[in-house]
């Protein structure tokens, strides 16, 4: 896991949480949407 701005973030394996702690910009924008 990991915590940006205040949120934890889950991964589904270490190489997707690395993608994301180099740019979370590029994958939050997406996930701001309602499920």
């Amino acid at each position: 896991h990991y915590r940006h701005d205040g949120e934890t973030h889950f991964f589904c394996s270490a190489q997707c949480r690395e993608e994301f702690v180099a740019a979370p910009s590029r994958f939050l924008q997406r996930a701001r949407r309602p499920a």
